[in-house]
């Protein structure tokens, strides 16, 4: 799959290598960061020490999507509608959306998966390896498989910002991207964009709620 990468409002196109290992950077250094080729994806997204962990905020609800996954779409007391299927019950996350749950998870929903409600959490871990380079590290843990996601890591240091943008369809509960970047020396830092976003096959819309780390790039 294609990964678009931007710096200084440049659009290029390279293409992603093996799903599971990073590779050398293919774009060239310039006055702000840029990523490999490579994006590696790992069903593991066990958060690397030191990875800054936010929960993600449930924003919408795809009715449509919900029902072709095999939900049935009900409404809660309030009237917000969620996806549900036999076997589950209805929970809300601390904000008050609704989402349902297989009742074989309920006992771990403080702890577990669903600790933070159908939409979890994501995380993002930024590492200079040197060579003026750096390791990023991102990934989200949601409730339900997924039907789609569109991530964005926005990097930046002394000489400009760029970012990363993948799209993906369907994909496990559980997923993570890990790339390189090309930078200058010095402070640098990788966000995820609070419109990254992660639909559910449930129909809850995930968005992220902007995990960042920075690092030190060496020579």
């Amino acid at each position: 799959m294609g990964k678009r990468i931007r710096y200084l409002g440049v659009l290029t196109l390279a293409v992603a290598m093996a799903a599971l290992c990073t590779a050398a950077e293919a774009a060239p250094r310039g006055p702000s960061p840029s990523s490999s080729a490579a994006v590696g994806s790992s069903s593991s997204v066990a958060a690397p020490v030191g990875a800054t962990i936010i929960r993600n905020h449930a924003k919408g609800f795809r009715s449509d999507i919900a029902r072709a996954h095999g939900f049935t779409v009900r409404r809660d007391s309030a009237g917000e509608p969620y996806g549900w299927k036999p076997g589950y019950v209805l929970l809300h996350d601390s904000d008050g959306h609704p989402f349902a749950a297989p009742t074989t998870a309920i006992p771990d929903t403080q702890d577990g998966d669903y600790a933070y409600g159908s939409c979890g959490y994501s995380f993002i871990y930024f590492n200079a390896i040197g060579g003026l380079r750096g390791f990023i590290n991102t990934s989200y843990a949601v409730g339900q498989p997924v039907h789609e996601v569109h991530w964005v890591v926005e990097v930046s240091d002394s000489a400009g910002i760029g970012d990363v943008t993948r799209n993906f369809g369907a994909e496990p509960a559980r997923f993570s991207y890990q790339f390189h970047t090309l930078n200058h020396a010095g402070y640098a830092e990788a966000t995820v964009m609070p419109y990254s976003f992660i639909i559910e096959s449930n129909g809850t819309v995930c968005y992220s709620n902007e995990p960042s780390d920075w690092t030190t790039i060496t020579d």
